[in-house]
């Protein structure tokens, strides 16, 4: 009985091994062979001798890396001309122009989108808050907005006076509701300009469902007051003026 097993096992296992050998072969499983022969072509693409070798030598992969951060590091394109994909040497002119914001470094893209959105990146580091309302794309237009008010000297507060009429209003809508998401604070929402941008800061943030200015998760957890109830204590002040006054909206 022990020797059918047995035999029956032999049976199995040698079955396994040739139906995983011609899987292999038809459907070509990849192996760590193959991984290796993929960097090596890579590298074979490469026309400097020596990052060539180097390349070899660290695998293509963090070669590349390598070569782009010398790149941005030394703030020169020819790094990026030396990576031999060319979605990956479009990549590093597109991190490089962060730091080399050249119209040139965006002219050797060769993908229409990347090399796109290398344009919208120089108009936001041109701080002509103007000139990002040509960006077609909404995302890519507030983007562009948003890293003018960030890098500002002085910020929000600073650059949206300087500004009017329409140019004005987007710098004050953006600048508030960055301010009261990241203070969760619903009063900032209140001195956006237009109807339609404090409506869009609200939902931003956490519901207040007595518009008392203190979201209701904060009245549970932390203030212990009812969150339904814009006077908890009922003494004429809402709970949020109590807070903000440092006062105890409960009354204590």
């Amino acid at each position: 009985m022990i020797g059918i097993v047995a035999l029956i096992l032999i049976v199995l296992s040698i079955a396994f091994w040739y139906y995983y050998a011609r899987l292999e072969k038809f459907f070509l499983i990849p192996k760590s062979n193959d991984i290796i022969t993929t960097e090596v072509t890579e590298c074979n693409l490469i026309s400097d001798m020596t990052e060539k070798k180097n390349c070899e030598e660290e695998g293509y992969a963090a070669w590349q890396a390598v070569i782009k951060f010398q790149a941005s590091n030394k703030k020169d394109a020819k790094f990026c001309e030396i990576i031999p994909s060319g979605v990956e040497r479009d990549i590093c002119f597109l991190e490089l122009v962060n730091v080399v914001p050249d119209p040139q470094v965006c002219a050797r893209i060769s993908d229409s989108i990347l090399k796109g959105d290398c344009s919208n990146n120089l108009l936001a580091q041109s701080n002509d808050f103007t000139a990002c309302k040509t960006i077609q794309d909404a995302g890519d237009r507030h983007y562009c907005f948003e890293k003018i008010i960030i890098s500002y000297d002085g910020g929000g507060e600073k650059l949206c006076p300087s500004l009017s009429g329409e140019d004005m209003n987007i710098c004050w809508e953006i600048y508030y509701i960055r301010e009261a998401v990241s203070r969760v604070d619903y009063g900032l929402c209140q001195k956006v300009p237009t109807v339609a941008g404090i409506k869009n800061c609200l939902e931003r943030l956490p519901p207040d469902s007595d518009g008392d200015t203190l979201s209701d998760y904060m009245e549970i957890a932390i203030y212990k007051t009812n969150p339904l109830k814009a006077d908890t204590d009922g003494d004429g002040y809402s709970d949020g003026e109590e807070v903000k006054t440092g006062h105890n909206p409960l009354g204590k």
